[in-house]
């Protein structure tokens, strides 16, 4: 379903599980990938760590190209997409 071929060796192993896993809707993310995700991009630079800083640009490439569109963008659809995975949690 999502292609991590081109990323493994560009994004940090958890950050890329943790945005496969964001994509199957199978769990939340922390601060750092939900500000990124939320398009606030002044709080994910403050709140990422030096390996995902560097790996910014693989990041977007990675959420733009393959993450469905209604789980990033703005804070609202990333709000909606949390509101699935609760529900599919019960």
């Amino acid at each position: 379903m999502f292609d991590t071929r081109h990323y493994e060796d560009k994004i940090p192993p958890l950050v890329l599980q943790a945005l496969v896993r964001w994509g199957k809707q199978e769990t939340l993310v922390g601060d750092f990938l939900t500000a990124f995700l939320s398009n606030n991009l002044m709080a994910a630079i403050s709140k990422a760590d030096e390996n995902s800083l560097a790996a910014f640009r693989h990041i977007m490439l990675f959420v733009h190209n393959e993450l469905p569109s209604q789980c990033h963008g703005s804070l609202k659809k990333v709000e909606a997409w949390e509101d699935q995975i609760y529900a599919n949690q019960e």
